[in-house]
């Protein structure tokens, strides 16, 4: 197993615990998730986040995060991100942390 394919699937079981417990906060920002280069799309269950943080990943593709309306803070600093368009509908985010990251 790769390790982004490593971090993917320990993505899925940070995920899964996040929507069952109705977590606000959701941090990829770990060394084991430096290989993370993709959002899996359970992320869209987890309507309860309020904040994620996707510091020093490989992620590129937000697409996975535009349902998530109650998302007021992402963290991209360090990341592959490079288009903010799939956010759209993410009316409410505030806050947006993209040192070092494609939006730049």
């Amino acid at each position: 197993m790769s390790d982004a394919d490593a971090a993917f699937a320990k993505a899925e079981e940070m995920i899964e615990e996040a929507t069952r417990d109705g977590a606000e906060r959701l941090s990829f920002d770990l060394e084991e998730m430096r290989a993370f280069d993709r959002l899996p799309a359970r992320i869209a269950e987890a309507r309860t986040l309020r904040r994620i943080e996707l510091d020093k990943t490989q992620v590129s593709d937000l697409a996975p995060l535009s349902g998530l309306t109650a998302l007021r803070g992402l963290w991209l600093n360090g990341t592959q991100a490079s288009e903010l368009a799939a956010l759209s509908e993410v009316s409410d985010l505030y806050r947006l942390g993209q040192g070092r990251s494609g939006l730049l």
